[in-house]
């Protein structure tokens, strides 16, 4: 507890230039982190929970995003279409 008290007055007496690079690189690693475990997550099946004679198509994560802002764009402008006549 006293090494994370140490640590925080030290940053804590940085130059205001050298706080805002340790917060902009704690983020983006904490981020990475985040986004490789997510990801990960999608590559993991359990194998129990399918059955032998079935076949299940499993979409990447990103062409999911891709297909609901398409699908968001498309009803926009159908909406912005009939608003018009």
């Amino acid at each position: 507890m006293q090494n994370i008290r140490q640590f925080m007055s030290t940053v804590q007496n940085q130059p205001v230039r050298v706080r805002k690079v340790i917060l902009v690189a704690t983020s983006f690693s904490l981020m990475a982190l985040i986004i490789i475990f997510w990801i990960t997550t999608f590559s993991l099946s359990n194998g129990n929970t399918i059955a032998q004679n079935t076949q299940t198509v499993t979409e990447a994560p990103f062409s999911l995003v891709t297909d609901a802002v398409k699908d968001s764009y498309a009803s926009a402008l159908n909406g912005f279409k009939t608003t018009q006549q």
